[in-house]
């Protein structure tokens, strides 16, 4: 069936197909209101975000004037120079000389479209070395760049944390290469996953022939039962310190002492081994 143009003019004019118009414009007006609603709700938590973080954030132009900057960016700026910031004012205003010129070829990279992350430190007075982490990102509007963002993160307790865990690094591996008894690192299951001069020259073997070696293989045969019972303790915590033996180089079989550690190696738990020569005491009992 076709309906003429009368026809078709009549029923757009009746009230139920006018009723229905109406409801469908009402559905879409309140679905409209609902979406600008959440913008509005995720633009309200995007900027308490912004503005309670800890990072140091701001907008430039290309000719690098301030557009936009959160709270801490204007903490930082005080400490820096003084300062107070304002929107406008340039990059060249608002950090100190030295400061501007490290970042001057960083800003020409992000201006080209870079993005990327640079550290630096800044000498804020006497014993106040401050280490920070800075991201560049380009602002892009129809493939032009107007400008870029950054955030700026103050690193410093985490590089003095990463500092101190190398330093600690070093003497460990200081007292554990210089250590006068024979160190031993292995696993839970008594395979060696590093060892000391010491210990090479007591069993004869270099570094390389001992790593990977287990417990076992470095005992006598007669005495692998008990070892592997004192050392399932060891694992569970039972024992730190035992007496054994140890099959050195030439095949003695030396009397030992052997305290133990648990730490942990290349994120995994682990134990530490002093192994000691106890052969003189021996005799002399």
């Amino acid at each position: 069936m076709s309906l003429n143009g009368r026809e078709i003019e009549a029923a757009l004019k009746s009230p139920a197909y006018n009723s229905e118009l109406e409801q469908q414009l009402r559905e879409s007006e309140a679905q409209l209101d609902a979406v600008l609603e959440a913008v509005g709700v995720s633009q309200a938590h995007l900027s308490a975000l912004i503005e309670n973080t800890d990072d140091m954030i701001a907008s430039y132009d290309r000719d690098l004037c301030l557009l936009i900057f959160n709270a801490a960016y204007q903490t930082w700026i005080r400490d820096l120079s003084g300062l107070t910031p304002q929107i406008g004012m340039s990059l060249n205003e608002l950090l100190p000389g030295a400061l501007y010129a490290l970042m001057c070829d960083d800003c020409e990279r992000a201006l080209d479209g870079a993005q990327f992350c640079k550290e630096f430190t800044y000498d804020f007075g006497p014993g106040d070395l401050r280490s920070f982490e800075m991201s560049f990102n380009p602002i892009v509007k129809d493939r032009e760049v107007l400008g870029f963002s950054s955030r700026v993160r103050n690193i410093t307790q985490y590089k003095r944390a990463e500092e101190a865990l190398l330093e600690s690094e070093q003497r460990f591996r200081n007292l554990f290469e210089n250590s006068p008894d024979a160190v031993f690192v292995e696993n839970l299951a008594g395979d060696v996953l590093d060892v000391n001069p010491i210990a090479c020259q007591l069993h004869g073997m270099s570094r390389e022939e001992l790593i990977g070696k287990n417990v076992l293989d470095l005992v006598p045969p007669d005495w692998r039962g008990e070892v592997r019972h004192w050392f399932s303790q060891i694992v569970a915590g039972q024992q730190e310190l035992v007496e054994s033996v140890s099959l050195a180089q030439g095949e003695r079989v030396v009397p030992v002492e052997i305290g133990v550690t648990h730490i942990e190696h290349l994120g995994q738990p682990a134990l530490l081994l002093q192994v000691r020569d106890i052969t003189a005491r021996k005799e002399a009992e």
